[in-house]
């Protein structure tokens, strides 16, 4: 399971490109654009090349986590693609007009499917919001640039926002991607192809879990086999294995066994308001896997998301074929408040701390020597599970302050000689 550490968690998406002279886009969708033509792989005149993506999850050598990535590129229209985990395999051939995919395993796990494509295209999380994007302004500065953009979803009476937060690096790069299903940062760029490429790619999953994408090995070819690209059979490309995110008035009729939620008496936090969930399902319906996006109480997602991974959904069918979907679920709450935990001082959490990894801020993010305040919710693992900014809401501070934090372990609380959930006040200061 995956938990956001922002209360209200922004969608951190970015993009390569130049931010001065007569290229520069006026518009959000324009930027997104214009970088996805100088970071993609997977575009016109980019060179023949072989590509090698190992996927791991670094310091767990048990980890469910782990797969490769095998792609032989000549073309946009001629490409060999190889997807490898323990539990799913996918080798996808596309040769002119003719696609053909051949799987092994009955689901194609999101983590996997996000890696696989932000390896050669970080951009394709934002497909489906680049209409939506297209007429926003966007405003560059000096330094890191940020756009942010709310949105709303869930069904009238129970609704809740999402955001979107468009954010560029000093140099113009990639730094990271969040979109609902997906958080990943960009590292390492090396030169290859007139393009810019991040080597490393991590997907934060939960606290405590990033998964690493890293190319070991990315080398032009000067004649590609042909013979890599034959289908073996019938193209079929109406078989492929394929998702399509729906909306939540869609993706609740379809739900066989909804119960409503067990709201248990809470720790601590709002006792009221609401909260979203993004779900993926398998084409037979069964959902596997969730991830919280934006909740007025980051203490119960994971309980909404243990029982709504027991739902059923009739299956999604695309030209009368099953198809895995995603979408996104909203919930409203009001709950009582029981035995909440202890809230430490910053110098008590501190000395509780084994791991305290202080934010990097940007240069003029803020004065020298502002203060941030965040209270932050740690798990009985000494995992962060949640941050609440406690000085308003400056972007800038949150991002710097939320990477950080994502490093940071606790040795567990003990209550009685047992572990405990506890809160904390962290401060943090502008160097």
């Amino acid at each position: 399971m995956r938990s956001s550490l922002i209360g209200t968690p922004a969608l951190i998406l970015a993009c390569a490109l130049s931010l001065a002279g007569a290229d520069k886009p006026k518009t959000i969708g324009e930027a997104i654009t214009q970088g996805a033509d100088k970071i993609s792989l997977t575009t016109d005149g980019v060179p023949p090349f072989h590509l090698k993506v190992k996927i791991s999850e670094p310091g767990q050598a048990d980890s469910d986590y782990v797969g490769t990535v095998d792609l032989l590129w000549a073309a946009p229209g001629k490409w060999r693609r190889t997807v490898e985990s323990p539990d799913f395999s996918q080798t996808a051939i596309m040769n002119g007009d003719s696609y053909q995919e051949a799987n092994k395993g009955e689901y194609y796990p999101l983590w996997l499917r996000n890696l696989a494509l932000a390896s050669t295209d970080p951009l394709t999380a934002l497909a489906p919001l680049r209409q939506s994007l297209a007429t926003i302004p966007f405003e560059s500065r000096s330094g890191t640039n940020c756009e942010r953009v709310q949105s709303r979803v869930g069904i009238a009476p129970t609704q809740n926002n999402v955001f979107t937060v468009i954010c560029f690096r000093g140099d113009g790069l990639l730094e990271s991607v969040t979109t609902p299903g997906f958080h990943a940062e960009f590292r390492n760029y090396k030169s290859f192809g007139g393009k810019k490429i991040a080597h490393q790619v991590s997907e934060y999953l939960e606290p405590g879990v990033t998964v690493m994408a890293e190319i070991i090995e990315l080398e032009p070819i000067s004649a590609p086999d042909a013979s890599a690209f034959e289908l073996t059979g019938p193209a079929a490309p109406e078989k492929a294995l394929t998702t399509l995110r729906i909306t939540e008035s869609t993706a609740r009729p379809l739900i066989k066994n909804a119960l409503g939620i067990a709201w248990p008496a809470i720790r601590g936090g709002k006792t009221n308001g609401v909260l979203s969930i993004y779900v993926a399902v398998d084409r037979d319906g069964h959902i596997r896997e969730t991830y919280p996006l934006n909740s007025d109480n980051p203490a119960i997602d994971d309980i909404v998301r243990g029982q709504v991974s027991k739902w059923e959904l009739r299956p999604v069918t695309s030209n009368g074929i099953p198809v895995q979907s995603e979408t996104i679920l909203t919930f409203g709450f009001d709950l009582k408040i029981e035995n909440p935990p202890v809230i430490l001082t910053d110098a008590e959490a501190r000395k509780q701390a084994i791991k305290a990894l202080e934010p990097v801020f940007r240069s003029g993010i803020a004065p020298s020597g502002t203060q941030f305040k965040v209270r932050v919710s740690v798990d009985k693992q000494g995992r962060i599970a949640g941050l609440e900014p406690e000085n308003g809401f400056n972007l800038q501070l949150v991002l710097a302050v939320n990477a950080a934090l994502h490093e940071w372990r606790f040795r567990p609380y003990l209550r009685d000689g047992k572990p405990d959930i506890f809160k904390a006040d962290l401060i943090f200061r502008v160097p």
